[in-house]
């Protein structure tokens, strides 16, 4: 059974990681050489156009991830989820 704490910070953590994949500028690059494959409306493109898609993925790693390397993965799934907390409040923060 997954700890209350470590759901929130693996939801919060799931958040960000699929943010970079899908929006972030970092991986714009790797983003555009798949769709240069796999275009954006179907198959392996798709899956990096939808938060859905992408975050079952994400998820299932990061929860896998948490039972076989728990103390790594709680410390990786605390700094997404402060980037992913720090960036709501930055967008919060910007439309008032």
């Amino acid at each position: 059974m997954i700890d209350p704490l470590l759901l929130v910070l693996i939801a919060l953590a799931t958040y960000r990681a699929c943010r970079f994949i899908i929006e972030d500028a970092l991986p714009e690059p790797v983003r555009n050489a798949i769709w240069k494959k796999f275009p954006p409306t179907h198959g392996i493109g798709y899956l990096i156009t939808c938060y859905w898609c992408t975050s079952m993925y994400v998820a299932s790693v990061f929860v896998i991830c948490s039972i076989l390397v728990p103390s790594v993965m709680f410390i990786i799934c605390a700094i997404l989820a402060v980037s992913a907390i720090a960036g709501i409040i930055s967008h919060i923060m910007d439309r008032g």
